[in-house]
């Protein structure tokens, strides 16, 4: 099993709150914050191998999240390395950059590796996010 959860440390034992989980045993490749839509809420973004895609969790700033609608974000077949959220174009929106490793296997391969950038043009809902399943 594989997910993410939130962790609160208010009182005097910390409680773990999961946000998304999946059957897998290849963890989360890349994990990352920001407001995405504007509202004010910190968002979450991650990246998966089964299914391999991109997921984007809106935060309602109450501990809930509901799963944004993700197009034209192309996931290469090679391992991310980090996914990292930085204002790109200076919009004042936070864009998403993937770094993908090389697949080669040798100094001789293909260096195949790479920084994608993706723009972000606001988000939509798709559906909610279950508490204790991903919702795929």
């Amino acid at each position: 099993m594989v997910g993410l959860d939130r962790l609160s440390f208010s009182g005097k034992t910390p409680v773990r709150t999961p946000i998304v989980r999946w059957p897998s045993n290849i963890g989360v490749w890349g994990v990352a914050s920001g407001d995405f839509n504007g509202d004010g809420n910190l968002d979450i973004a991650y990246t998966r191998h089964n299914p391999r895609e991109l997921v984007i969790l809106l935060g309602d700033g109450k501990g809930g999240f509901t799963r944004a609608k993700v197009e034209g974000v192309p996931i290469a077949p090679n391992t991310n390395y980090d996914l990292k959220v930085a204002d790109v174009n200076g919009d004042g929106k936070p864009d998403l950059l993937i770094m993908y490793e090389s697949s080669g296997q040798t100094a001789f391969s293909a260096r195949d590796g790479a920084i994608k950038v993706f723009l972000n043009r606001g988000a939509t809902t798709a559906e909610p996010a279950k508490k204790t399943a991903d919702a795929n």
